[in-house]
């Protein structure tokens, strides 16, 4: 049990990202100690926004108001989670 407690929280620090402010109207920032590669954005009704970028200011405005995952791909080949509300 120790053992998988000790991964989960490996995991969890090598994967993790901030993202602010939320909820946003028209921009949210995404703050991580790794590289990004590039970043998802998620409807969470299913419908896959890919956005290739290597900058973490995203320009949300021509999203629909809403719940969002965001799902960040790491050059270390880590993946980090995180959801943001739209207004």
């Amino acid at each position: 049990c120790n053992l998988v407690n000790d991964i989960k929280y490996i995991f969890n620090d090598l994967s993790k990202i901030d993202i602010y402010p939320n909820p946003s109207m028209d921009r949210i920032r995404i703050s991580s100690q790794n590289e990004i590669d590039y970043i998802e954005i998620i409807e969470l009704i299913g419908k896959n926004n890919k956005l290739s970028i290597k900058d973490k200011d995203l320009n949300i405005a021509q999203l629909t108001s809403g719940f969002y995952q965001v799902k960040v791909y790491f050059s270390n080949g880590n993946i980090g989670y995180s959801k943001f509300l739209k207004l």
